[in-house]
């Protein structure tokens, strides 16, 4: 698992000339999918076989053991390693061929960042207000917008500690690889173009390396 897909390509650069068939390679690496596809093919032309197996949630499920992955690759590739993956996953999915695990998972972090984004617009209103994030929490709960992200960050917000658990250059990177997928596919996302934004300016303000929630600050301090 690296970051970047130039990142992935070197290592394949080195390991390519050494494989051979009955070895199989699984790349869990959050990457362009085009990319991937391309690794994968120069893979299996020496006998070897790919998946590509992406990750979501961030490091205590890694830790525990219960992370959840996307697998992109043959049915009988995917059969053969899912009792490696579940060393690491309890909820493992396979998506399709070669590269459509990052697909899926592209489109999960983008998700992720607009409800994100949507959490961050709406507290800071809330807040402004006179409610409190607690009982903002609280009353998103019983309605139609709850959402995972609030639910396990909801104690960061309130208190401002962004130990990092998965950075914001991190997702700065994946929302960028959704919009290249988009172009590509022809899609427009509108949505994800804002957020986007939200992430372009947390870099600019030097908080990359910093848990993702602490994009609030780019639209708290953006009111000044």
């Amino acid at each position: 698992m690296v970051p970047k897909s130039e990142h992935s390509r070197a290592v394949y650069e080195e390991i390519i000339p050494v494989l051979h068939k009955g070895q199989t390679c699984i790349d869990m690496s959050t990457i362009d999918p085009s990319v991937s596809v391309e690794i994968s093919e120069k893979v299996k032309a020496t006998g070897a076989s790919f998946i590509d197996a992406p990750v979501v949630k961030s490091k205590p499920a890694a830790i525990a053991g219960k992370l959840g992955i996307y697998v992109g690759g043959s049915l009988e590739d995917y059969e053969a390693m899912k009792p490696i993956l579940a060393y690491m996953g309890e909820n493992i999915i396979r998506m399709g061929d070669n590269g459509k695990g990052l697909v899926m998972k592209i489109c999960h972090n983008a998700l992720v960042s607009q409800i994100q984004n949507g959490v961050n617009e709406t507290l800071t209103l809330a807040k402004a207000n006179g409610i409190d994030i607690e009982k903002y929490a609280t009353a998103i709960s019983y309605g139609g917008a709850g959402n995972w992200y609030l639910d396990s960050k909801k104690e960061v917000l309130a208190k401002e500690d962004f130990t990092t658990a998965f950075s914001i250059e991190n997702e700065h990177k994946d929302v960028h690889l959704c919009l290249k997928l988009a172009e590509e596919s022809g899609v427009k996302m509108p949505g994800e173009e804002n957020a986007v934004r939200v992430y372009d300016k947390a870099m600019e303000m030097g908080i990359g390396k910093e848990d993702f929630s602490a994009t609030i600050k780019v639209v708290r301090d953006g009111q000044n």
